[in-house]
C-alpha cells in the first residue's frame, strides 16, 4: 500500500528515481540536539559540504559522500541552487538531485540550529543497511513565529527517512516534502497535492527506490496444531536480521520471530486459533511483503 499523498503541499519530484514508492512507517525518531554537531545558518544559506561518513546512492547515476543543508528546510546531493518557495504550486525553477525536508522560506533566530550526527551503526536498522547519517532541524521559526522539528535520516543502501516529531500554528503551510531528482524538465515527473492536512506530528515517511526493493516469497509453511506453536515458513528473501521480520497470522502476530536458515527459513511461535485459510503476510523492514495462505 502506498503512501497517501495527504500534506498540505506534497511535492515527490523522482526524476530518474523511477519506480520509486512513498509511504508511512512506524515513528522513531533519533534525537541529536545534545550529541550532533550544531550548524547555525541564516536566512536562505547553504552550509559547506558536510561528510556523511558513507557513499550514498541516490540515484542509479549518482552517488555521493557528502551533503550540503540549506536553511530553507533542503538538503543538496549536487545542486545548490533553491527557486522561488512555493506556495501552493510548483516552482518553476527545481533543485535538482536534493531532498526537500520541508521547503519554504524559514527565518531562522540565532537560536535555530541544524544538528548532523552520522552514525557508523545506525540506531534504526533497515534491511541491507548498517550506517546511518542523521540531520534534524530543531525548533525552526518561519516569518509568524511558528516552528517546527523535523529530520531526515540517509541510509548507506540508499533509503531515506523524513520524520516530523511537531510543528505549531502555520509552520508547515505551503511546505514542499518530496525530492527532487536529476531530470526536473519534464511535467511527466511531477506529482504533487496542495490539500488539507491529513497527518499531524509525530509520524514518519520512508522512501525506498522500488529497483532496490527485493520479493519476498513464502513457499510452504509447517502447520502447528489449533493451541498454537512453533511454525516454519520456508522461502525467499527474508534477510537474516529477526528484529525486522513481522508474520501476521489473519490480524494476529506471530511471535519470536527468529530466522533458521539466512534469507530462506523463519520460525515464530503461531497464535492459538480455530479454521483455515487465513490469509497470512510476512513483511521484512517495512516496505518488502508477501501474503500466504495459513491452514
Amino acid at each position: 500500500q502506498s503512501w497517501p499523498i495527504d500534506m498540505i503541499y506534497v511535492l515527490l519530484l523522482l526524476g530518474s528515481i523511477v519506480n520509486a514508492e512513498f509511504r508511512k512507517i512506524g515513528y522513531s525518531w533519533i534525537d541529536v540536539s545534545s550529541t550532533g554537531f550544531p550548524l547555525l545558518l541564516g536566512q536562505n544559506q547553504w552550509s559547506s559540504n558536510i561528510s556523511l561518513g558513507f557513499l550514498y546512492p541516490f540515484d542509479d547515476n549518482v552517488a555521493t559522500n557528502h551533503i550540503a543543508i540549506s536553511s530553507s528546510g533542503v538538503v543538496s546531493i549536487a545542486n545548490r541552487s533553491i527557486p522561488a518557495y512555493p506556495t501552493c504550486g510548483i516552482p518553476s525553477i527545481l533543485p535538482s538531485e536534493s531532498l526537500l525536508l520541508l521547503y519554504k522560506n524559514w527565518t531562522p533566530t540565532s537560536n535555530d540550529l541544524v544538528y548532523h550526527q552520522a552514525f557508523f551503526e545506525c540506531p534504526i536498522q533497515r534491511l541491507g543497511s548498517t550506517s546511518c547519517f542523521v540531520l534534524q532541524f530543531q525548533q525552526y521559526h518561519d516569518q509568524n513565529g511558528d516552528t517546527a522539528t523535523f529530520q531526515a535520516i540517509l541510509f548507506d543502501n540508499s533509503d531515506l527517512l523524513f520524520q516530523y516529531n511537531s510543528w505549531t500554528g502555520s509552520a508547515a503551510d505551503d511546505a514542499a516534502i518530496g525530492i527532487v531528482g536529476t531530470n526536473t524538465s519534464s511535467n511527466a515527473t511531477k506529482v504533487y497535492a496542495c490539500e488539507n492536512l491529513g497527518t499531524y506530528p509525530p509520524f514518519s515517511i520512508l522512501l525506498k527506490r522500488s529497483s532496490d526493493v527485493i520479493n519476498v516469497h513464502v513457499n510452504d509453511v509447517t502447520q502447528s496444531l489449533t493451541v498454537g506453536g512453533f511454525i516454519q515458513l520456508i522461502g525467499l528473501n527474508f534477510g537474516g536480521n529477526a528484529s525486522l521480520i513481522e508474520v501476521m497470522i489473519g490480524d494476529e502476530e506471530c511471535d519470536n520471530v527468529t530466522v533458521v536458515s539466512y534469507n530462506t527459513m523463519i520460525e515464530c511461535w503461531a497464535p492459538a486459533g480455530q479454521g483455515g485459510n487465513i490469509m497470512s503476510t510476512v513483511t521484512v523492514s517495512d516496505v518488502n511483503s508477501t501474503s500466504f495462505l495459513y491452514s
